[in-house]
């Protein structure tokens, strides 16, 4: 597991790069790789390393905040691993070029990281050469759409990979063309007063294999199915909409590229605009402001409600709240988590509820499980809730609509 010794390349020696050099994440485990790597990469006068990580949560919390252009990761990190690290850096920072870097050779590593964003693979054999020139590669791909490139893959191995995304598309779509997922509904309480003022549409997947709700979108999101498996779930969540008491509302996640579709603002008119909450979700990323929210006016002129979903949890949700003056701001589940003995969460929560009572917005919490919590999130100044502890996410005939005390 050792890479060529530095030195074993000229590239760059004397260049002066003709651009601002290629900001570069390193992601491994073992120490002595990431001296070598950079040290290599030092010195190329067109890259610089921006920040390193010992394993996959600190690579994409590094990536979050510095949004590198290309990230080497490890493909065998703790803390999840190099596709978990690829997954959540391209959700997260989407201009982001992964790298998958390992010792290990065999097509199923590199069909893992590719299937969780991966646009090269190299071994930590290559030359250094190999390893400069994928970098540059990408990097001057930037202005194009992220696609495994050459240098990563053999013949049998791309065909691989398209027959695996040609399966994941058609499961995607053949659950699509069954209705979409089914929903669920979790109660929205008023914390002081303890009634029920609404239910969130959440979606739940049958089909094999047992995955998470976000992954399935994702999933959906990978094959270019993402809004046809958004609106399914919406349309399902708005034909029970009648048969929720009349004066509460439904919330529905929705990502920014969904909002945009004029299939999501007829759905919208056929129903009843005023009792609806347009949950923007932090799955993808807004990369047009005045666009957006050029596309919610006119729903929000018909009585449609806009919330920011997972406030907290990364900048890009406080972006989404300045940006498009929501009317609820919903907490996070980790901000509210131990807010009854955190003071730090008690100070971080008051302050949202502070802020949004300023711009005229209310703060919804997320997750809440306890006595203790809930006492804490109503001092913070809270005003609506839901969790575990006020009800669980049903069926619709299950909802439950008392408690909240």
């Amino acid at each position: 597991m050792q890479l060529p010794a530095i030195g074993g390349t000229e590239r760059g020696g004397d260049r002066v790069p003709e651009h601002d050099p290629i900001r570069v994440l390193i992601a491994d485990d073992e120490e002595a790789i990431r001296v070598i790597l950079r040290s290599l990469l030092s010195n190329d006068p067109g890259i610089v390393v921006i920040g390193e990580a010992s394993d996959a949560q600190a690579a994409i919390e590094i990536a979050t905040t510095r949004q590198p252009e290309i990230a080497l990761l490890d493909v065998r990190m703790p803390r999840g691993g190099g596709p978990r690290a690829a997954s959540e850096i391209t959700r997260r920072s989407p201009d982001t070029r992964v790298i998958a870097l390992s010792a290990l050779e065999d097509a199923g590593s590199m069909l893992e990281m590719l299937e969780a964003g991966a646009t090269a693979y190299i071994s930590k054999a290559d030359d250094t050469d190999t390893i400069v020139a994928t970098i540059h590669g990408l990097a001057e791909q930037a202005d194009r759409p992220a696609e495994p490139s050459a240098r990563a893959l053999d013949r049998t191995l791309e065909h691989d990979w398209l027959d695996r995304r040609q399966q994941r598309a058609e499961q995607i779509r053949a659950i699509v063309r069954a209705g979409g997922p089914r929903i669920v509904y979790q109660p929205v309480f008023d914390l002081p007063k303890g009634v029920y003022v609404g239910a969130e549409a959440l979606s739940r997947f049958d089909a094999g294999p047992t995955r998470s709700p976000d992954s399935w979108f994702e999933e959906a999101d990978k094959v270019g199915l993402r809004i046809e498996m958004e609106l399914c779930a919406i349309r399902s969540a708005l034909a029970d909409l009648d048969r929720l008491a009349p004066e509460t509302f439904l919330g529905i996640n929705v990502s920014p590229s969904t909002c945009c579709t004029p299939e999501l603002a007829d759905a919208i008119v056929r129903s009843t605009p005023e009792r609806i909450v347009l949950e923007i979700t932090e799955h993808t990323p807004v990369n047009d402001y005045e666009q957006l929210s050029a596309c919610l006016r006119p729903l929000r002129a018909l009585g449609v409600r806009v919330a920011i979903d997972d406030t907290g949890a990364g900048f890009s949700s406080l972006s989404h709240v300045l940006a498009l003056e929501p009317d609820l701001i919903k907490l996070d589940i980790d901000v509210c988590r131990g807010i009854e003995t955190d003071t730090a969460r008690q100070a971080l929560v008051t302050a949202l509820a502070t802020f949004a009572s300023h711009v005229g917005a209310d703060v919804v919490a997320e997750g809440v499980g306890s006595s203790e919590q809930l006492i804490a999130l109503r001092e913070a100044g809270v005003r609506y809730g839901q969790g575990f502890l006020l009800g669980r996410a049903q069926p619709l005939e299950k909802l439950r609509t008392t408690g909240g005390s």
